[in-house]
This record gives C-alpha cells, sequence and structure tokens, in this order.
C-alpha cells in the first residue's frame, strides 16, 4: 500500500478502471525492468531514468453526447432551439498515457501522449510509450546540462569580477600605503634639514649670548632656552629619535584623537604618545 496521500496518477472511469490498472501495470513492470525507479509522490507518478525524473499520467478520454431537454413550462426559462440541445461529457473508454512534461524549451515538439486506436489498443503500445519516455528524458538530461553549465559560467564570471575587484582594491591600498611611506620619507627628509638648521641656530644663539646679545630671549631664561626647551624642538624634529610630544600636541590630541603638528613646512601625525610621520 502507498502511504497515505499518494496514489497512481490516473483519471478514468469505474467501468475502465481494472483496465487501466492493468496497462499501468504492465508499464511499471516494463520500466522497472529496464533499470528504471518508479515511484510516488503526493499525487503525481513519477519514472526516474538517466538521472532526471519525468511526471506520467493515464487518462480517459470523454465524448460529448446531446441529449433532449425537457419540456419547458412556457411561463419559465425558455431555451431558444439552436441551444435546447444538452451537453454531456461521458467516459469514451479510450484510454491515453502522458508524459506530463511542459517545456517549450525542451519537450513541446515532441509526442507526448499515446492512446487507443481503432487499429491499436494501448496495451500494445507500452514499448512505443517507453520510447519516447527514454526520448523526453534525454531532452531534458541535455537541457538540465545546458542550464548547470549556464549557471556555472555565470558564477565563474561572478568570481571573476569579484577577484578583479579585490585585486582593484588592493592596488588601490598598496598605493595608498606607498603613498603614506614616501610622504614620511619626504617629511623625515624635511625634519633632519630643520633639525639640522635648529642646532646651527641655536648654537648661533649660544654664540652671541657669550657676548650679551640674547637675541630676544630673557637672560635669567637663557640656560632653560638653549639647556632645554630648544634642544627639545630639536630633537622632536630629529627622525632618529622618539620623543614624546609637546604640551602643545596633547591639547591637540585631547580635542581629536589623530592631530597633527605643523613644524615650518612639515606636518608629523601623532596617536597616543608614539610619534609618527
Amino acid at each position: 500500500m502507498p502511504p497515505k496521500g499518494e496514489c497512481l496518477d490516473m483519471k478514468v472511469s469505474k467501468k475502465s478502471l481494472k483496465r487501466a490498472l492493468l496497462i499501468m501495470d504492465g508499464l511499471i513492470k516494463a520500466l522497472e525492468g529496464s533499470g528504471y525507479e518508479v515511484f510516488l509522490e503526493a499525487e503525481s507518478t513519477k519514472v526516474r531514468l538517466l538521472d532526471v525524473t519525468l511526471k506520467i499520467n493515464m487518462s480517459e478520454e470523454t465524448m460529448t453526447v446531446h441529449k433532449e431537454p425537457k419540456n419547458h413550462d412556457l411561463d419559465g426559462y425558455y431555451q431558444f432551439g439552436h441551444s435546447r440541445l444538452n451537453s454531456e461529457p461521458i467516459p469514451s473508454g479510450n484510454l491515453c498515457l502522458t508524459i506530463d512534461e511542459h517545456s517549450w524549451r525542451w519537450n513541446d515538439h515532441y509526442r507526448k501522449t499515446w492512446r487507443d486506436t481503432e487499429k491499436k489498443k494501448l496495451e500494445d503500445q507500452l514499448h512505443y510509450f517507453a520510447k519516447g519516455l527514454l526520448g523526453s528524458a534525454v531532452r531534458k538530461k541535455a537541457f538540465v546540462l545546458e542550464e548547470e553549465e549556464k549557471q556555472r559560467k555565470i558564477k565563474e564570471m561572478e568570481l571573476q569580477r569579484q577577484e578583479r575587484e579585490r585585486i582593484r582594491v588592493e592596488k588601490i591600498e598598496r598605493q595608498k600605503q606607498e603613498q603614506q611611506r614616501v610622504s614620511m620619507l619626504l617629511a623625515d627628509a624635511e625634519n633632519w634639514k630643520q633639525s639640522l638648521l635648529l642646532r646651527e641656530y641655536i648654537a648661533e644663539v649660544e654664540r652671541h649670548s657669550e657676548n650679551g646679545d640674547t637675541i630676544g630671549v630673557p637672560e635669567s631664561d637663557l640656560v632653560e632656552w638653549l639647556m632645554n626647551w630648544a634642544n627639545q624642538q630639536v630633537n622632536r624634529l630629529y627622525p632618529f629619535t622618539d620623543n614624546p610630544p609637546s604640551i602643545l600636541e596633547r591639547k591637540l590630541m585631547r580635542k581629536k584623537n589623530l592631530s597633527i603638528l605643523t613644524f615650518g613646512n612639515n606636518s608629523r601625525i601623532y596617536h597616543g604618545t608614539n610619534k609618527h610621520v
């Protein structure tokens, strides 16, 4: 017994049911004998072959009969002559097997239905149906493989695009880092020049102070100026020493986490208490 809710996809009259079941039984045994898998899913009958799945069903054709209507009460609803005959569909006894796959991309132009004819009953056409089923499976598999190849190419193109974008971003970052290194190099060179200039200037101030000329620096502050403050400024510019930032730099860093202190034509960037150019 199939699981609840799963059954063969058959739409036939009670009169044709026994014959329909015998035909379906013979078809299933023939398909399974050829190595194909037949299984039920919901209310569908499916066949797996060549790694693809196809739906099949059995139905009974109907024919239309016309019946004379009953005599009408003239006081009630009246039908004109052209529509007086009642049409009613009734089972014809002609059975059909159908490959229930609708795809204009791979199966619409091929035969999908085999039915009773005056010359040949459906029981005698099962091998043709199986052959048609195999042809549909071949076409569907080719279509599936083609779609998979398209998706593979789309995915590959996307990966290539992502790789190009990664390389572009990486190149920009390398250029940015290189520019920073060049800027640091030029800043260090400029700092070095200015530190040498200041050393010469301090030496000149010291020479003038020996003659009593303090050059605008109060004499009481001259020793402090020469020995500490002026040399501290030289050391801050000199790129081969590491010194903490001055009070001016700390004031700037309290306003911003990142500060720029300028000496002449030179800018230095400080993070925390570590000095970087």
